[in-house]
């Protein structure tokens, strides 16, 4: 256990006469440590239950085309690897994904459903608005996740394809304006 940001021993942990104020406290994990800001007030115990699971999940992020911007929930969480790209065609594609270190790693993201949303850099082929938006159920503690933005689908390590979709047109918005005069 970690308390303002010395080592203090492991849990369960007991302070005793502890200053009424707010303490830094964090649990360490084989896959990380849980944090949090623990108040103490005089006259009261203070408790804190932590988790393992508490601490999220580790997402790997691969894209085609490479180079996307990946938002979770709405937010940036960075670009995607360019270089060498990895093929679906092969069954062990989620190794070669996690032997790469230049593949996009999100680390601690929450447990439950999200929203992941993949954009293409402004000047590939089909114009800026070539994206992929699909709502994942994060459930193991690491997923490893494909998005094919031309094919709109996403695929995780053991082969679920989360979304299928038809591929964005890019005459569709010329054909809708058309059909609308």
């Amino acid at each position: 256990m970690i308390l303002d940001g010395r080592k203090v021993g492991r849990t369960p942990y007991q302070l005793s006469a502890a200053t009424a104020r707010s303490y830094q406290v964090g649990i360490i994990y084989d896959r990380g440590i849980w944090e949090c800001q623990a108040v103490v007030q005089n006259g009261y115990r203070t408790l804190i239950d932590s988790r393992q699971s508490d601490l999220g999940a580790d997402l790997l992020i691969v894209s085609s085309p490479q180079g996307a911007s990946v938002f979770l929930d709405d937010a940036c969480v960075g670009l995607t690897a360019v270089g060498k790209p990895i093929s679906l065609a092969k069954a062990d594609w989620f190794k070669k994904a996690q032997a790469d270190g230049r593949q996009l790693r999100v680390r601690k993201a929450p447990y439950g459903n999200i929203q992941l949303r993949l954009r293409g850099i402004p000047d590939f082929d089909f114009g800026p608005d070539q994206e992929i938006e699909v709502e994942i159920p994060v459930q193991d503690e690491q997923m490893v996740l494909f998005a094919d933005i031309f094919r709109q689908k996403v695929v995780d390590q053991k082969g679920k394809v989360y979304t299928v979709g038809q591929p964005n047109d890019p005459f569709q918005e010329l054909e809708d304006a058309v059909g609308n005069q």
